[in-house]
C-alpha cells in the first residue's frame, strides 16, 4: 500500500526564476544539490537555529488541484542537533514569516504551549 502511495507522490524543482515546476522522481532526486542551495539558516537564539528550505515534495494525499506546500521551516536545538517544530508552507516568504513570528514569541522551546499554538496557527493560514 505504501509503495502504491509513493507512485502518486508529486515532485518539483525550482526553475531559474524560482517558480516550482513539476517533475518526475528521478529528476527530483538528481536536483538535491539545488534544493540544498535554497537552505537558509537563521539564528533564533543562542540555543535555537531555524532552517528554511525548498523540499519540492508533495504526498499523494494532496489533491491535484490543491496548492502544494513545498517550502519547509524547522527548528534545531544547536547543542543537541535535535530538530523540532517543522511545518510546510506554499512560499519561502510564508516560511520566513513563520520563523519571524517564532522569534517574536521569544523562541519557544519544544513542547511548550506557545510553540504548539504557533504550529496550529501556521496550519490554518
Amino acid at each position: 500500500m505504501a509503495q502504491a502511495s509513493k507512485t502518486n507522490d508529486r515532485y518539483f524543482t525550482l526553475s531559474e526564476d524560482g517558480v516550482p515546476k513539476e517533475c518526475d522522481r528521478e529528476t527530483w532526486a538528481k536536483d538535491e544539490p539545488n534544493r540544498e542551495k535554497t537552505r537558509v539558516k537563521i539564528t533564533c537564539s543562542p540555543e535555537i537555529e531555524a532552517n528554511i528550505s525548498f523540499l519540492g515534495y508533495a504526498w499523494s494525499t494532496i489533491q491535484m488541484d490543491e496548492e502544494v506546500k513545498l517550502w519547509v521551516a524547522s527548528f534545531c536545538l544547536t547543542v543537541k542537533r535535535e530538530h523540532f517544530g517543522g511545518t510546510a508552507f506554499k512560499t519561502f516568504e510564508r516560511a520566513k514569516a513563520f520563523v519571524d513570528r517564532f522569534i517574536a514569541l521569544g523562541c519557544p522551546a519544544p513542547g511548550t504551549v506557545e510553540l504548539m499554538q504557533l504550529l496550529s496557527e501556521s496550519q490554518s493560514g
